[in-house]
């Protein structure tokens, strides 16, 4: 969290409209006292334990495949039935993947446990985990015999794919190329509070289709870098331009709260346009 003077907090008459005070309460409310449980664990329990931070990579790798198993056989259940519907249970597993995946850098930094493999094979085991859960979905709806939403879950994994290939391959040849709103917090996120949600068709439509401007910019901006060395992303000329502000800013906590509000009520339908197409 920046820090301000005791001037500018003075000229601070009205926080509520202040990009940096309504950064500044998000930090504060959702972000420190994450990192500080996330370092005390890290800390107090898996350093002293003889824990390492490529054990938890790849558990956090199989509570995902678990996590799409359980949607692979009941992505379409829902909380309008009698019983917990499966994507519930598969949200927590989702859930500990998360935490190992916070755990294992927090780890690695404070137990000074830091390797240059370990964080290979983070990278490799996260893509394990983004093919896992979407082939899961694609499973799902094979089940179901809806052609669509299986075209959809590979969208959803190509635009997962991208996203961190084309960053970790500018990384060989240019200094910088993580921009874009879709990165992995995003989408691990958003699959979390769906599953929870047991809201899985707005999910996928939204996984299939959002990301790929991600990966479209980050492509672009890769190509602007080649072309000038000197090329720096210019600054948010509008809140609008969400992407561009730093996680915490107040545009970018808007459409971030209202994704959030999509993937918690907006109950897609699951329409099969090409069964036409592949079953004339």
């Amino acid at each position: 969290m920046e820090k301000q003077t005791q001037s500018e907090t003075q000229q601070n008459t009205q926080p509520d409209k202040s990009p940096n005070y309504v950064r500044s309460l998000a930090t504060k409310i959702f972000s420190e006292p994450i990192a500080r449980l996330r370092d005390l664990i890290a800390v107090k329990l898996l350093v002293r334990s003889g824990i390492t931070p490529n054990m938890l990579t790849v558990a956090g790798t199989l509570f995902s495949i678990i996590g799409a198993g359980f949607l692979a056989v009941g992505a379409e259940q829902t909380w309008d039935q009698e019983k917990i519907p499966y994507p519930f249970y598969a949200a927590l597993f989702f859930f500990l993947s998360s935490a190992m995946d916070m755990l294992d850098g927090a780890l690695a930094r404070l137990g000074n446990l830091k390797t240059n493999f370990g964080g290979i094979l983070d990278s490799c085991l996260d893509r394990v985990s983004d093919m896992a859960i979407f082939g899961g979905l694609a499973l799902a709806y094979a089940r179901l015999g809806n052609q669509t939403f299986v075209f959809l879950c590979i969208l959803a994994t190509v635009n997962a794919v991208m996203i961190s290939y084309i960053k970790a391959r500018a990384e060989c040849e240019l200094p910088a190329s993580t921009v874009g709103f879709w990165q992995r917090g995003e989408r691990m996120a958003g699959i979390l509070i769906a599953s929870f949600a047991a809201n899985i068709n707005t999910l996928v439509w939204m996984m299939a289709l959002l990301p790929a401007f991600s990966a479209a910019y980050r492509l672009y901006f890769c190509y602007k870098q080649t072309q000038d060395r000197e090329f720096k992303i210019p600054a948010p000329k509008s809140p609008l331009q969400f992407w561009r502000y730093r996680r915490g800013a107040w545009p970018f906590v808007v459409p971030t709260a209202t994704y959030i509000l999509i993937l918690m009520f907006v109950k897609l339908p699951a329409p099969d346009f090409l069964a036409k197409l592949f079953n004339p």
